[in-house]
């Protein structure tokens, strides 16, 4: 991977604290989904990088990545469907991987 396919340091950082904060209730399949408050570890980023839950709920990955570009704080490694958003999904939906784990891949990975 090369460095612009890493994660910048501070989103990074803070990716990964939130996602071990326990802050967050782990769901899948939609980014955050407003009935039970859950995200997936890809919602979290994005509200990290200054989503509202409003624009989470409104549903799936192909939101985010294709009507919400204009979110500046999301880095451009996860705006494209490709191998890193692909992985993290799978362990999110699934391989039930837990947010700590995610975590760990995404600190040792990108």
């Amino acid at each position: 991977m090369n460095n612009q396919d890493k994660l910048p340091t501070e989103f990074k950082a803070k990716w990964i604290e939130a996602l071990r904060s326990g802050k967050y209730k782990q769901g899948k399949s939609v980014l955050y989904n407003k009935d039970n408050n859950t995200y997936c570890c890809l919602g979290v980023a994005g509200s990290v990088a200054g989503m509202n839950c409003d624009d989470l709920n409104a549903g799936t990955f192909f939101y985010m990545t294709h009507l919400k570009r204009d979110v500046k704080n999301l880095p451009k490694i996860l705006y494209k469907f490709d191998k890193v958003p692909a992985i993290l999904i799978r362990m999110n939906d699934r391989q039930d991987k837990s947010f700590n784990e995610i975590a760990d891949y995404i600190e040792e990975n990108l």
